[in-house]
């Protein structure tokens, strides 16, 4: 079934409305069932919530789902968080007919307000009962009518004294900054000023008011971003359609030896622009990810500050302050960097060498975005001595990682939480991942395969006379898989043809790239990038090899600059959203970041981070950097673009 594609306008248009409304769980995109208000302002159905916590928690503590603000878990689990009440109103409100009789006298008068807890409608005299029976005066009543005024909201409740049990909190001690009941007031507080609760609760409201129109100040920011983005999207299409025509337009003057520079730098350019629009829409990602986390916040906010009970402002004052303080000096994502690129004609087509016949395009890409590198966990899969061959992501945070030629298979979280170890038919030596199917090479065995019951390995494809090491499935599900005639790179003899391999999704082969022997010496491991270029690396070669998905030699990666004497071993390799190439220096004890093109641009961790011995590197989709290395350790590392 073809998915239906939404305009980056219209989607932006229904978050906007589906945030205003606040009426979906933001974790299973249904009603809110039994909701439950985190610190932060955002609400989540209790089971998805107890689900979330049961797998993210960390130290009786976790990070809200939209906004990763660290919240405690209470001693007796989830369920004692605070109920919405503000919610479950809204709720009750559309679920109850207009006019609706009460449900508690039988004299026809119109129900004014509702029972969240009992489920009955009651006229306005049966509501004034409800409260001052022992059963259910800590009951919470929605109104049915629109609030009168500010400080009577839509749903009203009574909060008692902890200490004399039968008495509502109708007093707020100004010295112990507390609301108490009429015995407290008249002993223990007796010396202490206290005033009517709901006039100190008036005087809160007026000061978390202002707080909260700073805090809504923020909003229109995030929108300009979105905005922004929407308009460089529109931008970038207009200008690649107008290079492609300038380009055409001079290539029709020229003779047809020229033909095939039109075509290579065509090519450069959708280059150029696949990889810039996949940045963007990690971009866009993040902002709208960002703009819907800060517009609940401001929407449960205002529940909180406007509708709650005079008891919960008072208690709550200090946090309500210090959070709304949070939101309004939220700091805004900064300025997008954009790609320019201009083409610049040749001035004379008739004696200009054949090079220089059609002219040039000019590249003029700002500076990297903005990036840090932060050491999230370390940890090790088992006790032993072996290196971390391969590392396979899921999209939980989990990954799937495989030692040294053995037949297990170990899943863990990223912060190091072992999930289960599934053993293989046969021995491991890297992992793929097809959606939901696992893909392993078994370099002993000479076979790639699938998993299925049992985690036994169904033969995917043999190749008589290669052992097959690396492999990674490409987005529209070919498998790309690295073929050598020897089992170990030290093996390697000059004679021997090593290849990659192209395979579609049934197994039929597709392509081969390098089959002649001359393009590798060793390919150990694969990945595929944005622009659909095969990322190769050949330790034994010394070298990272880029080629098209044509099979052109794009371009070869020998090491860092300036480091030219430094052995460069290539091993792990891995590509993220961006177009970024990740490669594992075994020898150099580092991991080497190459844009899109195979250039250099930065050492993510060295050695002088703690890093030793990198075997396999991986980036999930929550930007999270795996690294395997020697003796079975894992490090994981976030990377933070702004």
């Amino acid at each position: 079934m073809t998915a239906q594609l939404v305009s980056p306008r219209a989607a932006h248009a229904r978050n906007l409305r589906e945030n205003e409304e606040a009426v979906e769980c933001s974790l299973c995109l249904k009603n809110f069932t039994k909701p439950k208000i985190l610190p932060c302002f955002h609400s989540f159905c209790l089971k998805c919530l107890q689900d979330y916590v049961e797998t993210n928690a960390h130290n009786q503590k976790f990070a809200c789902p939209l906004c990763a603000c660290e919240c405690v878990i209470p001693s007796s689990g989830v369920d004692e968080l605070q109920t919405n009440f503000y919610i479950k109103a809204a709720q009750t409100k559309l679920k109850i007919a207009a006019n609706s009789p009460c449900e508690v006298c039988d004299d026809g008068s119109r129900a004014e307000r509702s029972c969240i807890e009992c489920e009955q409608n009651l006229c306005t005299n049966c509501s004034r009962g409800h409260l001052k029976m022992k059963s259910s005066r800590d009951h919470h009543l929605v109104s049915l009518t629109e609030k009168s005024h500010a400080g009577e909201g839509q749903v009203t409740s009574k909060s008692f004294c902890e200490k004399h049990k039968g008495d509502e909190l109708s007093f707020y001690c100004r010295k112990c900054s507390v609301p108490i009941c009429l015995r407290c007031k008249v002993t223990v507080h007796e010396q202490h000023t206290t005033e009517d609760l709901a006039d100190v609760a008036a005087e809160i409201r007026v000061l978390l008011m202002d707080m909260l129109k700073g805090a809504q100040g923020m909003l229109p920011k995030f929108h300009s971003h979105l905005n922004d983005i929407t308009f460089y999207n529109d931008h970038l299409e207009k200008e690649r359609e107008k290079l492609k025509d300038e380009i055409i337009s001079q290539t029709k003057k020229l003779h047809e030896k020229v033909d095939d520079l039109c075509r290579k730098m065509m090519a450069d350019v959708e280059d150029e622009y696949c990889v810039e629009v996949a940045r963007l829409g990690t971009r866009r990602h993040m902002i709208s990810d960002r703009t819907t986390s800060f517009s609940t916040q401001l929407h449960s906010a205002n529940q909180v500050v406007c509708y709650g009970s005079d008891a919960d402002i008072a208690w709550n004052r200090d946090n309500l302050a210090e959070q709304l303080q949070k939101m309004a000096s939220l700091v805004t994502p900064s300025d997008m960097i954009h790609l320019k690129m201009d083409f610049i004609p040749s001035d004379d087509v008739t004696s200009a060498g054949v090079g220089d016949l059609i002219g040039a395009l000019k590249k003029i890409r700002d500076p990297t975005e903005n990036f840090k590198v932060e050491e999230f966990s370390a940890f090790s899969v088992d006790n032993s001595f072996k290196a971390v061959n391969s590392v396979c992501p899921a999209d939980d945070g989990s990954a799937w990682i495989a030692l040294g030629w053995t037949a297990d298979a170990h899943l863990f979280y990223r912060h190091g939480v072992k999930v289960k170890t599934q053993v293989v038919s046969r021995t491991i030596d890297c992992i793929g991942r097809d959606g939901e199917t696992l893909i392993m090479s078994s370099n002993e065995q000479k076979v790639v395969g699938k998993p299925g019951p049992g985690f036994n390995l169904d033969d995917f494809a043999t190749f008589p006379g290669y052992n097959p090491r690396g492999l990674a499935v490409t987005p529209n599900g070919d498998v790309l898989i690295c073929l050598a005639q020897s089992a170990a790179f030290q093996d390697y003899r000059p004679n021997h043809r090593n290849k990659v391999v192209r395979l579609n999704s049934a197994g039929k082969m597709i392509n081969e790239y390098g089959a002649d022997g001359k393009l590798f010496m060793y390919p150990l491991r694969v990945a595929v990038n944005v622009n659909g270029d095969i990322c190769v690396s050949d330790c034994r070669k010394q070298k990272v090899i880029i080629v098209k998905k044509t099979g052109e030699l794009k371009t070869e990666y020998n090491g860092s600059p300036g480091e030219e004497e430094r052995r460069f071993e290539p091993r792990g390799i891995a590509c993220d959203a961006r177009g970024h190439i990740f490669v594992a220096d075994g020898a150099g004890h580092a991991i080497h970041m190459l844009d899109h093109t195979g250039r250099f641009m930065r050492h993510v961790v060295t050695e002088d981070q703690g890093l030793f011995g990198p075997y396999s590197v991986a980036v999930d989709r929550d930007d999270y950097l795996w690294v395997g290395c020697r003796d079975a350790d894992i490090k994981v590392y976030k990377l933070n673009w702004t």
